[in-house]
């Protein structure tokens, strides 16, 4: 397996195999030797020997710590490439609200080398809607609050921070909520400085007709 995992890592640039795969055999970036060779299952059951700290030799454990071997896959994963990659998009966007189909270009080498094609706009959803990386997100809870990640989806971000306030202020300006088809927040005070310039008159018109932010307009009927 030694033979086969540092060529694993020079055509992927880490060692995080996936259990299925399968050395190709007759291609001549991976040795002959391993050619045919479940890799996959072979760095899974490395990786359970290590967590138990049954590797057969001190040579092979310093040779996984110069390859940078993935102990922890989640934890590498995390570490590694995403958090990387969430710096990065937040010092390029000043917000982590990365949408979900956003996936990081490969090649751009303004980007963290191993997260090239992560799915990163995949990655969050997953992490504000299934709870991934729960313990890895808990670890670095101050620096996701640093970078305003958000846990909530961002529509109802927008609603809680934008929508729902700019209504509140309607109604203390106008005393009614009966809110014009073109209105528009205007960039001054009393009005919220996060809704400045929101389309505020299209958004009630939407939930109006049952089209958008219907849940949470139910939700908060009361306030409205």
């Amino acid at each position: 397996m030694l033979a086969a995992l540092p060529a694993y890592k020079e055509i992927n640039g880490d060692t995080l195999v996936p259990r299925p795969f399968v050395v190709p055999s007759g291609d001549a970036r991976w040795p002959r030797v391993a050619w045919g060779y479940a890799l996959g299952g072979g760095v899974n059951q490395l990786r359970v020997k290590a967590r138990m700290h049954k590797l057969s030799t001190r040579m092979m454990d310093t040779e996984l710590q110069e390859m940078n071997f993935a102990h922890n896959a989640r934890q590498f994963q995390w570490d590694e490439i995403i958090m990387p990659a969430l710096r990065h998009f937040y010092q390029v966007h000043g917000h982590t609200d990365v949408p979900k189909a956003f996936v990081v270009l490969d090649g751009d080498d303004a980007w963290p080398r191993l997260s090239w094609n992560w799915q990163l706009g995949v990655t969050v959803h997953h992490v504000r809607t299934r709870n991934d990386y729960a313990r890895q997100v808990k670890e670095s809870k101050e620096e996701l609050k640093e970078m305003k990640l958000c846990f909530e989806m961002i529509a109802e971000r927008e609603w809680n921070e934008k929508i729902l306030p700019a209504l509140k202020v309607f109604r203390q300006v106008y005393y009614h909520c009966l809110v014009g088809s073109s209105f528009k927040v205007p960039h001054a005070a009393p009005w919220p400085e996060e809704a400045w310039g929101l389309r505020l008159g299209p958004i009630v018109s939407q939930v109006r007709f049952g089209s958008n932010y219907v849940e949470l307009a139910t939700r908060d009927k009361d306030i409205l």
